[in-house]
């Protein structure tokens, strides 16, 4: 061995040279930090502006500074390159003008779309009953059976229409766009009938959101294979462009969706005309394929980065970031944590439940169906009522109203409080209820279930402290983001139908049953909950031992 100072030669096991003691072990790689070039352009404390010679924040005085880890051999520093480089950059909505912008999201955004289609297809023909049986008792007959009638009354062949639900209406139903539908019947046949029905039905299968979401997140990684650059501006525009095209195949997918069945004949004088039509809001399908396309798709790239964290990457792409990424991590992980709760509790209990006839006293249509299927109705039902038990866990009732034949009545259920009954809903038509929830001890079960969101609030806020994150503002946009994701679901989890039928010479009947969580109290009493548990959360992080090293 030979001294790398003075070259005298040394024995193999010596540790220093015999000659002027230079150390002769093999250097050793050791973890140092250095400060690197930061490419932020906003506060992480406070979101303040700032500029690139900055090394503190003018606003609120936070630390600037970026370290990063680099190993030191033999004297010198070997910079490892950060994983991810990304930053700032002011979005203009002038480069969705781009058409390398349009070029480049054009083909992400239709594949998401067939992709969509493909997971309809497949899995529509299993709520199918659901609509006929809504369609069926609310309206008092079915189609079927309607032009079954005119047949036998004319003597005449008459096709029978369609399925009134089919796989258009499921690609609606997806994206949380309603149907709406009408019937008409006028016939001078033998004597004047006439008779117009109308149904508007709000009603959405949770995990069916989940395919153009699956879709759109798919897009946004499809997206980065051509677009590499890791940017607030290249991402806003990409994820909008993409947004706005779904959108827009969606609105034009709309103009052919739905169910239309029309048949007209006159004979002799006798005219008998009979239509069927389903329509859809093109105003919802700009908006919802818009906010859908844009979220998701965003998703999709931001986990393409390195494909193990999602909306983490937000902290170094836009002010606020770290606040936006706890808001929807802790209204993501609350609501899994219920689903998969709830789909579990349900697979055990469903069996138990059915041979002691619960469900029995339950009139929705087309549940006897979804009932003979326990694995696919604990998954459907476990979700679906997950995401309403998910609003109630915001100290917000669920409210059962129903209004038929001139009576009306109303059921409210808060955790906390227990049942309200108004109108024609009187406690002893309501006890099968009552038992039902207190056999099965689910209203200690869903006091026991608000820790769920309180924990993870509380995470939430500690987390925020400990990046030096949790200001007042930093807090607010927080808790903006969790209520707005908590708002949004106790939307689509809504019930609604309402429906109509004006038969001549009998008048009109109504009907309108609605299961809801009230969406504006959810928002409010949801930013309010996560904002004061995140402030104590912020303040735990005050009072921990600090283990970090």
């Amino acid at each position: 061995m030979y001294c790398k100072t003075c070259g005298e030669s040394n024995p193999d096991w010596s540790n220093y040279c015999s000659h002027d003691g230079t150390s002769l072990s093999k250097p050793q790689s050791v973890q140092q930090f250095q400060a690197v070039r930061r490419d932020i352009t906003f506060c992480p404390h406070c979101g303040a502006e700032t500029k690139e010679v900055d090394n503190y924040c003018i606003g609120c005085g936070h630390t600037l500074l970026k370290f990063e880890k680099v190993k030191v051999k033999e004297g010198k520093p070997v910079i490892q390159p950060p994983s991810i480089s990304t930053r700032f950059e002011s979005f203009s909505f002038s480069s969705l003008l781009s058409k390398n912008i349009v070029k480049k999201a054009l083909i992400p955004a239709s594949a998401a779309f067939l992709l969509m289609l493909l997971l309809n297809y497949i899995s529509y023909a299993s709520i199918n009953n659901f609509y006929e049986e809504i369609f069926k008792e609310s309206l008092m007959d079915s189609t079927l059976s309607l032009a079954e009638d005119f047949s036998e009354g004319t003597d005449m062949e008459i096709n029978p229409p369609g399925s009134l639900f089919g796989f258009t209406d499921s690609v609606m139903l997806s994206h949380i766009i309603m149907p709406s539908y009408e019937a008409q019947m006028e016939s001078n046949y033998i004597y004047h009938e006439k008779f117009t029905g109308e149904l508007d039905v709000h009603f959405t299968y949770i995990l069916f959101i989940l395919f153009p979401i699956l879709s759109l997140f798919v897009a946004g990684i499809v997206y980065r294979k051509t677009n590499p650059v890791i940017s607030n501006q290249s991402f806003l525009s990409g994820s909008i462009g993409i947004g706005l095209i779904y959108s827009l195949i969606l609105t034009v997918f709309s103009l052919f969706s739905g169910f239309s069945y029309n048949f007209q004949l006159t004979d002799e004088g006798a005219h008998i005309k009979f239509d069927v039509d389903t329509s859809y809001s093109l105003f919802a399908a700009i908006f919802n394929g818009f906010v859908i396309g844009t979220v998701f798709s965003l998703l999709g790239m931001l986990f393409s980065i390195n494909f193990r964290q999602i909306t983490k990457h937000l902290e170094n792409l836009f002010p606020y970031g770290g606040a936006i990424h706890q808001g929807f991590a802790s209204f993501t992980r609350g609501f899994l944590a219920l689903s998969v709760i709830m789909v579990i509790i349900l697979a055990s209990k469903l069996n138990e439940w059915k041979s002691k006839l619960i469900f029995e006293w339950i009139d929705v249509p087309g549940l006897s169906q979804l009932l003979e299927k326990t694995t696919v109705f604990a998954t459907y039902i476990g979700v679906q009522l997950s995401s309403i038990l998910y609003s109630m866990l915001h100290f917000s009732p669920l409210s059962l109203k129903v209004d038929a034949e001139g009576e009306s009545g109303a059921i409210s259920y808060s955790i906390l409080s227990g049942f309200h009954y108004s109108g024609s809903a009187l406690h002893e038509d309501m006890s099968d209820l009552e038992y039902f929830l207190s056999f099965s001890n689910l209203d200690l079960y869903l006091k026991l279930a608000m820790l769920i969101p309180v924990l993870l609030l509380l995470f939430a806020g500690y987390s925020l402290a400990k990046s030096n994150q949790a200001s007042f503002q930093s807090l607010a946009v927080f808790s903006l983001v969790y209520s707005l994701f908590t708002a949004a679901l106790a939307a689509a989890c809504a019930i609604h139908i309402e429906g109509m039928m004006d038969i001549m010479d009998e008048g009109k009947t109504a009907f309108n049953f609605s299961l809801t969580v009230s969406t504006i109290r959810v928002f409010i009493s949801s930013f309010l909950l996560a904002y004061v548990i995140g402030f104590i959360g912020s303040y735990l992080s005050k009072l921990l031992p600090n283990t970090s090293k």
